[in-house]
């Protein structure tokens, strides 16, 4: 099962509603495949922001990107 591209709610640092944590488990009908289809979208999402980094240029981004590279050692 595939995840669909969805609105992502507007969050500031706070937790994750439970509910919204258990309308996940209850769509993949168990917790094992929410999460593993959950790491593989990370998976997914981190291979897109890796290929933005080398053609986005750092005054575009406003140094968002410059800020995440600094703490993944790659600035």
């Amino acid at each position: 099962m595939t995840m669909t591209a969805k609105a992502a709610p507007e969050r500031s640092g706070e937790a994750v509603p439970q509910e919204a944590i258990d309308n996940t488990i209850h769509e993949f009908g168990d917790a094992r495949a929410a999460i593993a289809c959950l790491l593989a979208e990370i998976d997914r999402l981190e291979h897109e922001l890796a290929m933005t980094r080398p053609v986005v240029s750092r005054g575009f981004s406003r140094g968002w990107h410059h800020d995440r590279w600094a703490h993944d050692g790659q600035a």
